[in-house]
């Protein structure tokens, strides 16, 4: 009988902790993040984030949801099928122009990694032969750095041909484009790897514009309880990606755990380039408003609708989740800047 006793007591201490684990998972409130591209080292801080506890630590469940070609995460994000989406400002605009109330709440490269990769051959010496040449893009705002690009050098937009591209500068490599969009911490060194001669390539840097940022819909932030959550993320994933500053080799075995098939050398490097671009010596995540100023000043210039553009532009981003994560020691002032009205 005492035995039984003891049976039933351990299975009702049982059923109270297994009620109580129960009840610590339904206080787990989910999020979802719409990664820009595949599972890769270029977003290492985000994994240690989920892998060490960080975001259960703040009450979250947080889902990370691949990109790759032909998936638009801001698209997505619009759409409400994620809470959060990597993406460049130049694409953003592009969505609030159409109407899309989406916004930067976080701005993670500080520093642009957006290149054009091309192949000499004849007719095409350097970066003036562009003309009548077939360029490889990803239509996620790369194609507007292009115009922009090309628009300063005095190339026609309307003269060259700009086609989606294939992962890992293949276009490039194979010959089917002249030239393609490469990033820094990726393609390029896919490109090197491919072995062409060594006079046989080169590189324009071009970007003047913002590129991986977090951007939420305006209804999260309008949202208290919507806004706390999006705080608790951000002081998560500043945590985790200071992990990955300090121990780059731990942050690249939990990206080949998630992606075992990855080469862990490219992966070595993305990681060093993605740091590189993210810029620790700088706040984690704040958007400078200069620079928001000169990519809005930029995207007007090549525009026919300037004005639009600006419009566009206005309320487009915010410190104040930053600020309520802890993480931005300096407040902005709402003000004005090259006609962009900057909170």
């Amino acid at each position: 009988m005492r035995i039984l006793r003891r049976f039933l007591l351990g299975v009702v201490i049982g059923m109270a902790a297994t009620g109580a684990l129960a009840q610590e998972r339904l206080a787990q409130e989910r999020l979802a993040l719409h990664l820009v591209w595949r599972h890769q080292a270029q977003f290492a801080g985000f994994y240690i984030a989920q892998t060490d506890g960080l975001f259960a630590a703040q009450g979250l469940t947080v889902d990370l949801v691949e990109g790759g070609p032909g998936i638009d995460p801001l698209q997505q994000l619009a759409a409400g099928k994620v809470d959060i989406a990597i993406g460049r400002l130049a694409h953003a605009i592009e969505l609030r122009q159409a109407g899309a109330d989406i916004v930067n709440i976080a701005q993670l490269f500080q520093h642009p990694g957006t290149l054009l990769a091309c192949r000499r051959k004849p007719g095409l010496a350097g970066r003036l032969d562009l003309a009548g040449k077939t360029i490889g893009v990803w239509h996620l705002g790369d194609d507007v750095d292009l115009r922009h690009w090309l628009q300063r050098e005095g190339i026609s937009t309307a003269s060259v041909r700009m086609v989606p591209q294939q992962a890992d500068g293949r276009d490039l490599i194979e010959g089917r484009a002249d030239c393609v969009t490469a990033m820094s911490y990726n393609e390029y060194w896919k490109i090197l790897d491919a072995r062409p001669p060594s006079n046989d390539l080169f590189m324009v840097d071009f970007s003047g514009l913002l590129e991986d940022g977090l951007y939420v819909r305006r209804a999260s932030l309008d949202s208290p309880a919507a806004h706390a959550r999006l705080a608790r993320f951000l002081a998560a994933a500043a945590e985790g990606w200071a992990r990955a500053r300090r121990r780059p080799e731990a942050a690249l075995t939990v990206v080949l755990a998630r992606a075992p098939g990855l080469d862990p050398l490219h992966q070595g490097r993305m990681l060093h380039g993605t740091l590189q671009l993210i810029d620790g010596r700088r706040p984690f995540g704040r958007l400078d408003p200069a620079a928001y100023a000169r990519a809005i000043a930029i995207l007007a210039q090549q525009s026919p609708d300037p004005g639009s553009i600006r419009d566009a532009a206005r309320n487009g981003w915010t410190h104040s989740v930053l600020q309520d994560a802890g993480l931005d020691p300096k407040p902005v002032e709402l003000r004005q800047e090259q006609g962009v009205a900057t909170p």
